[in-house]
Parts: structure tokens; sequence; C-alpha cells
């Protein structure tokens, strides 16, 4: 539905800021074919905002607090889920999963990041890559005194 009223949703109202924060909730299913979905909207929005130039930097400043939201969700749909171990993970999973991230993905954090300025993107994205350098230094530490032990 989204995608039909792109042109109405470019518009900043508190309806339009609602239905895209929908949108975003969308895309922050844990289930990556349902997230999925909602990605093309991004591409559509974007192809919405070029459309008139004069019009696109308030859009863009009003809308760019929601779009900001979708980095992290997105940077967090790219790793692998938790529940998976990568040596037992089929190979054909592993591969649905890779062309998730490297294409819809891909693609959808372009689109926004387009749509927003490159330094917003960063914060938005640094706290979720801290994180994830944290955890995995963590998990590298404990893996490590495992052995020693």
């Amino acid at each position: 539905m989204a995608e039909r009223y792109v042109h109405v949703l470019r518009e900043p109202s508190p309806d339009a800021l609602n239905m895209v924060n929908l949108v975003v909730a969308c895309a922050s299913h844990p289930d990556t074919q349902i997230a999925q979905i909602s990605y093309q909207f991004w591409y559509q929005l974007l192809k919405a905002l070029k459309e008139e130039p004069e019009q696109r930097a308030r859009r863009e400043a009003m809308l760019a607090p929601t779009l900001l939201q979708l980095l992290p969700i997105f940077a967090k749909s790219a790793a692998y889920p938790e529940e998976c171990d990568e040596d037992d993970w089929a190979s054909t999973q592993e591969d649905e999963f890779r062309n998730f991230r490297m294409e819809s993905l891909y693609d959808s954090v372009l689109d926004v990041s387009e749509l927003v300025s490159p330094l917003q993107c960063l914060h938005s994205f640094l706290p979720v890559l801290a994180a994830q350098v944290d955890k995995a230094g963590a998990d590298w530490r404990d893996r490590k005194s495992t052995r020693l032990n």
C-alpha cells in the first residue's frame, strides 16, 4: 500500500509519517522474507523525491529522523541470525542469506543514504557497529579463554 501511495507519503504530514513509520516497523521484522517486502518502498520514495527537486530538501529534512531509524535495522538484518551455527547452516540457507544481504539489503541502504546526509548515516551506524565490534571481541576472548583452559 505504501508503494502505491508513495507520492502522498513523500509529503511529511503526520499521517504520512505514521505510514512511513509503519513501513519502518515492517522493515524491522526478524524474518528477512517479510522485512524484504518493504525495501522496494524506499527506492520508490527516493524516485518520488527526485521528481520535484525544489521540494526535495524540505521533504528529506522532515523524513530524515524516520529514515535514520532504518540504518540500525538494516545493520541488524545483515548479521547472521543468532540461533544459527555457521558451521551447521545448510549451504542453500547461507546462499539465500548472502543474496539477501548483497542484493536487497545493500540496495536499500544505498537508497536511504541517498535520502539523508552521509554524516547522519554514519552517526546512525556507529553505535550499532561499535556494539557489534564489542560483541565480537567478547566472543573472541571467551573462545580464547576456553581453549586455554
